[in-house]
């Protein structure tokens, strides 16, 4: 093959620029740049052989997210291949091969390339799989670049965007710009306050002027949508998700709140994600909504798309049949297709969903957040009977997880299960008549026992008032109807109104035929004093008198011990809590090996269990803990600012075979929901069902900043992350 017959050739030698990707330093195109002579455009490159094919690389189980570095484990082995972590400072992905530490800078948050945070884990995932497509794109590029293109250079990026016809550009707002010019697809990055501030046309109310940033949609190269995602600090809360739209006149809309969210340690992993939109593209007419099955975002165009496509709301709504924009949401097989118009300035958006369950059936549109159309002898689901609705953070939640599900190797992750956020507080019967309550423990009797089939201890907390903080026992049929058994008297031990004493920490627990109900005194007229009590009752309404479970002396780092379990064991017992004296808190417990009732003196020394990193700037605050069988142990584990009792919390679910060693899931196990429950506490649950067909039903305690209130809910949490 004679130079002169591709003179193309050496300028491209010299052009094509290779970086090297992956962990084993396989060498595979990122990113191709190729100049070319205009004269040699319709000329064909030769090919060269493909390499042979590469050994499968490990799946990615994502593990949780840390700051610094130095939180990483140390001593891990081959069997550890693929397991990763966040480092929340530097946004870094930092996966272990092996052998070794891999890191993917500024992987999570504005700064990372958001468009390619499924490809990379794709690629990570089979050194077979990233060869080949990686070849693959620079053979499309340059194929693209010497055939089609006929100016002086190509790039991947010009590419990328023909194929998929939408343009999507990341960078920085400018001080002082103006939004109504930011009108390209995208997503751009008021890093700082100042910045923000000058922003023209920005939305202007309390908590959404911050670090942020801004989405950018189009739908047919005229109608545009902005979101505006504030990112503030850890300590903020209500921070408002503002939106509005331009219509094909050029109008704009107000800004108008389409949610609110704390930006937790969650924050970036879902802006991050929301951003990426897996799938991005525009829907073609005549196209069935049924086939949308891929996590994404999907746009239809126009009137005339929209209203073409198969299976679209028009019979739910006629006003829905407008330019829209379809979000995809996938947990294993279940899908979620939410639906939001972007009309006219001078017209109301609207927005509906819809669901496919695990046997491929789909529902019927209905309003976004609403129950839908039922048939009156339809059986209601698990969700609906509790009351539940739709919120908007769920949509993240489900998101967040589908994504994490499409990384993990494993079949039941612990970050699988989640509830919709609380909505409806119960009303909870109080001694002092409040009905303000928390630090709810529950037990569920299928056959009932006492004659009642829910049981619950619980301490009234009204406005923070911790002088009737004493506990209280509740009876229920169904869980959400609670009564005073008769015969009993609340509360079951009474501070009597002294200033700074309070009983809190109720939990109940059985001994066989007994009921065991433990609380935490905290004496501070006498030093502070710290003390477990326990009551028993062979029916619920007869109690023993009050003994001493475990009395720490002051001074001591146990002298905080809080937020007790009791677990009978097959010999001796465990009594678990949240050792508080320390950066970061840590989860413990004491044991003992008589088989009474245990006191102060039956105890070892405590211990603690392994939690795994602790997320920075938080601290675990409340926990509850079931041995369900011999290898089978659950917990809930509240936490909240480093520091502080339980400020802003978010509530974990946690998996243990021995109740030492836990996998506590990195994900909240439900949103808060913010004009509702503002900060998760305590929360008392029951397990039903085992593997994947387990359920958590849940009884939340939290309080509303506003308000200074405490209330109890309850809500349901589900496997949702089936592969």
């Amino acid at each position: 093959m004679a130079e002169s017959d591709y003179p193309v050739l050496k300028e491209l030698e010299t052009k094509l620029k290779l970086q090297w990707v992956d962990v084993d330093d396989v060498m595979a195109t990122q990113r191709a740049i190729i100049q070319v002579d205009p004269a040699g455009a319709n000329l064909e490159l030769p090919r060269g052989r493909r390499g042979p094919k590469g050994d499968p690389g490990p799946a990615i189980s994502f593990q949780g997210i840390i700051t610094p570095d130095s939180e990483l484990p140390s001593g891990l082995n081959p069997s550890n291949a693929g397991q990763a972590w966040i480092n929340t400072s530097t946004k870094d992905l930092i996966i272990w091969n092996g052998d070794r530490w891999f890191r993917i800078n500024d992987f999570a948050g504005v700064d990372a390339d958001l468009q390619q945070i499924s490809q990379w884990f794709a690629q990570i995932a089979a050194d077979s799989r990233l060869a080949q497509e990686a070849a693959a794109r620079a053979e499309f590029a340059a194929e693209e670049t010497i055939q089609q293109v006929t100016g002086d250079f190509a790039t991947r990026n010009y590419v990328d965007a023909a194929a998929e016809n939408i343009k999507w550009v990341k960078r920085n707002l400018a001080t002082g710009e103006d939004l109504n010019t930011v009108v390209t697809p995208g997503l751009y990055a008021a890093r700082d306050y100042s910045t923000a501030l000058s922003i023209l046309n920005r939305p202007d109310v309390s908590n959404a002027v911050d670090r942020s940033a801004v989405e950018v949609i189009e739908s047919d190269g005229v109608a545009v949508q902005q979101t505006w995602y504030p990112m503030g600090l850890a300590s903020k809360t209500d921070m408002p998700v503002m939106r509005r739209r331009r219509d094909n006149g050029g109008n704009w809309t107000a800004w108008e709140r389409i949610n609110a969210f704390t930006p937790a340690k969650e924050t970036y992993i879902m802006q991050s994600i929301s951003a990426a939109k897996w799938e991005k593209r525009a829907l073609v007419q005549d196209e069935n909504l049924d086939d949308i099955t891929k996590a994404g975002v999907y746009y239809a165009p126009s009137y005339t798309v929209a209203n073409s496509l198969v299976n679209n709301p028009v019979q739910l709504s006629r006003s829905a049949i407008d330019r829209a924009k379809i979000e995809v949401a996938v947990t294993g097989r279940n899908i979620s297709q939410i639906w939001s118009t972007i009309p006219a300035a001078t017209k109301a958006a609207e927005t509906v969903e819809r669901h496919r369950d695990s046997t491929g059936a789909w529902s019927e549109w209905a309003a976004y957040g609403g129950s839908g159309s039922r048939d009156e002898d339809e059986p209601a689901t698990s969700f609906e009977t509790l009351g539940l609705a739709s919120h908007g953070m769920e949509g993240e939640y489900v998101g967040t997880r589908s994504l994490l599900q499409a990384l993990s190797g494993e079949e039941s992750p612990v970050w699988a299960w989640w509830a919709p956020a609380p909505t409806s507080e119960l009303e909870m019967p109080t001694h002092d008549g409040s009905g303000q309550t928390c630090h709810p423990s529950v037990l569920y009797f299928p056959d009932t026992w006492g004659g009642w089939k829910y049981w619950m201890a619980h301490t009234p907390y009204p406005n923070f008032n911790e002088n009737h903080e004493d506990p209280n026992i509740a009876v229920s049929d169904d869980g959400i109807n609670w009564q005073v058994p008769n015969g009993v008297a609340n509360p079951l031990d009474d501070g009597q109104g002294r200033p700074n004493y309070h009983n809190s920490d109720t939990h109940l627990a059985m001994w066989g035929d007994t009921m065991v109900l433990t609380w935490r005194t905290v004496d501070r007229p006498n030093g502070g004093q710290n003390i477990i009590y326990a009551r028993t009752s062979k029916n619920g309404v007869s109690w023993t008198p009050k003994v001493e479970v475990l009395k720490v002396p002051l001074g001591t780092n146990e002298s905080t011990f809080v937020s007790q379990s009791l677990v009978k064991m097959p010999t001796g017992w465990r009594l678990y809590g949240i050792r508080s004296n320390y950066a970061p808190n840590r989860l413990g417990y004491y044991e003992t090996s008589v088989e009474t009732l245990p006191k102060t003196s039956d105890w070892g020394a405590a211990k603690d269990c392994d939690l795994g990193a602790i997320p920075a700037g938080r601290d675990p605050w409340h926990s509850e803990v079931q041995r369900l069988s011999a290898d089978d142990w659950a917990a809930i584990i509240s936490d909240g600012k480093r520091g502080s009792t339980g400020v802003d919390g978010d509530i974990f679910l946690a998996r243990s075979t021995d109740g030492v060693t836990w996998d506590v899931s990195p994900m909240p196990l439900t949103p808060r929901n913010n004009g509702v429950i503002n900060s998760l506490y305590k929360t008392g649950f029951v397990v039903s069902g085992t593997g994947t067909d387990r359920t958590l039903d849940l009884w939340v305690s939290g309080y509303r900043t506003d308000k200074r209130t405490w209330a109890i809910y309850r809500t349901l949490a589900e496997y949702r992350g089936a592969r």
